[in-house]
């Protein structure tokens, strides 16, 4: 058995430590990388958390516009990037994409005929998932939509689909789930959405568009900024009218504390006008309530519809207000003459209180109404001058 030679075990003893070391090294190095690999995506992944999604605009749109989910497409991007604004209207505009009450959904296509965008009420086929029809969404108002009935012409092919299209003389209203949204101001596409830029449609600034203080409605104990409420009529007898219907409140500051029995909603002049005239009616008639009622989840909840009917001589004066919509008068006017027997009720109800004890309730519950609204005004002036 042959043995190694000084000369070959040194130079065989500095292989295997050479070996060691750059085994080590690269041990080493392989540790590194994969810190610095797990580092990286451990950043990463803090950056993919940290954004927010925000709406991108795919189309320019018109101040006024309804808006409606096809306009958007969805983006996420780094947090330090975006407005809080962008990501609130998000969800805002999330809540308010809406359909008809059957589900279908509201789409806005390019009309090559009309040379324009057209708002359409899209059914889906239920036999066969390549084909869908389309019916053009007609409005009265901006609010209240409705689409001709009749006949169904095949028209383009967009993407491997089958477009008809719903033509008629018979009308069908359609009941949204959910209130319009609109946008405030001409918007241009690849336009980020904050919530700024969009509003409810009855809430769009118009020129009879009001904020109001109000104190005299009940307020929920829970009621905060940006509730969704009606504003209701509770007759003595239990009868139970919707006086304003779904309204977006915010409730005034006094010094460093929140109001407790007022709130600010926005209001047109027929709305003011009707809710002046619950108000007189509640006052004259001993255990009315006036008060207000939460949505739950005003996002998805329709606005009701208004039953509480004013009294002649509101109408009158609305009839004549020049400050208020042709629309807006047409409709409360013809409810008016569909419904006296709700008037009328309301008038024997009144009635049966005498004369002079209804102008001393009414005097009451302005004088109360005035108190509060001054003793808060003069309380928020001086927060101002002691800061």
């Amino acid at each position: 058995m042959s043995t190694l030679n000084p000369l070959e075990q040194k130079a065989r003893s500095s292989f295997i430590k050479g070996l060691l070391i750059a085994t080590i090294i690269g041990l080493a190095i392989i540790a590194f990388l994969a810190y610095q690999i797990y580092s990286l995506n451990q950043k990463e992944q803090m950056r993919l958390n940290a954004q927010k999604k925000v709406l991108i605009l795919k189309q320019n749109v018109s101040s006024g516009e309804l808006l409606t989910s096809d306009m958007f497409t969805v983006k996420a991007i780094d947090g330090d990037a975006v407005p809080s604004t962008a990501t609130n209207a998000f969800q805002k505009l999330q809540d308010h994409f809406y359909s008809d009450d059957n589900g279908n959904q509201i789409v806005t296509y390019y009309n090559q005929e009309q040379q324009k965008d057209v708002k359409y009420l899209k059914f889906a086929s239920e036999s066969d998932a390549t084909k869908e029809t389309l019916a053009e969404l007609h409005s009265d108002d901006g609010e209240n939509y409705y689409y001709m009935s009749g006949t169904k012409s095949e028209g383009s092919q967009e993407n491997g689909m089958t477009i008809y299209y719903i033509t008629g003389d018979t009308r069908v209203d359609v009941k949204m789930n959910a209130s319009p949204m609109v946008a405030k101001i001409d918007l241009d596409k690849n336009t980020v959405i904050t919530t700024e830029m969009v509003t409810a449609f009855d809430e769009l600034s118009t020129d009879d568009l009001r904020e109001q203080e109000i104190s005299s409605v009940v307020l929920p104990t829970d009621l905060n900024d940006d509730d969704v409420v009606d504003i209701r009529l509770r007759m003595p007898d239990g009868r139970d009218y919707l006086v304003v219907s779904k309204k977006t409140v915010t409730i005034p500051s006094v010094g460093d504390t929140k109001s407790s029995s007022t709130m600010m909603v926005k209001l047109k002049e027929n709305e003011i006008l009707t809710l002046s005239c619950a108000t007189v009616e509640a006052y004259q008639m001993a255990g009315s309530k006036l008060y207000a009622l939460k949505y739950t989840d005003p996002g998805t909840q329709g606005k009701a519809s208004v039953t509480y009917i004013p009294s002649v001589e509101t109408l009158q004066l609305i009839q004549s207000d020049s400050n208020i919509l042709q629309t807006a008068r047409n409709s409360l006017i013809s409810y008016y003459n569909n419904n006296r027997d709700i008037r009328n009720s309301i008038n024997n109800q009144i009635n049966s209180t005498l004369a002079d004890e209804r102008k001393t309730a009414v005097q009451s519950g302005t004088s109360s109404e005035t108190t509060t609204l001054t003793t808060q005004r003069q309380e928020y002036v001086q927060s101002v001058e002691n800061n």
